[in-house]
């Protein structure tokens, strides 16, 4: 969870974000707003604009999206750290081999 700033400071909204898994695993990343929270009460809406993040279709998000992590800069802007992932089928290859080059590829992105 979130707490969201604005250009006037603290909004007071807390988001959730989830990962969509219902018809293949990590499709797109969904956020909602907490809109109660007590020790015995809790309630949550959707966001306007779901999915925040999804598979891109090619890269390194090709199939999917699993998480993401907001942070203000102190410019004003915002940046994210975003899990994303692709399905790679590898023949003929040793699985510590295929593992040692996956390491190094993305060490070098």
């Amino acid at each position: 969870m979130k707490t969201i700033y604005g250009s006037h400071g603290l909004l007071q909204k807390i988001i959730r974000y989830t990962q969509d898994d219902e018809h293949l695993y990590g499709k797109q990343v969904r956020a909602f707003e907490i809109t109660d929270l007590t020790t015995t009460t809790y309630e949550e809406k959707a966001v306007k604009h779901n999915p925040i993040i999804n598979a891109s279709g090619y890269g390194w998000n090709k199939n999917g999206m699993y998480n993401i992590d907001p942070h203000k800069l102190d410019s004003g802007k915002w940046i994210a750290c975003v899990g994303g992932y692709q399905i790679i089928v590898v023949f003929g290859i040793k699985l510590q081999n295929w593992m040692r080059l996956m390491t190094k590829a993305d060490a070098t992105t």
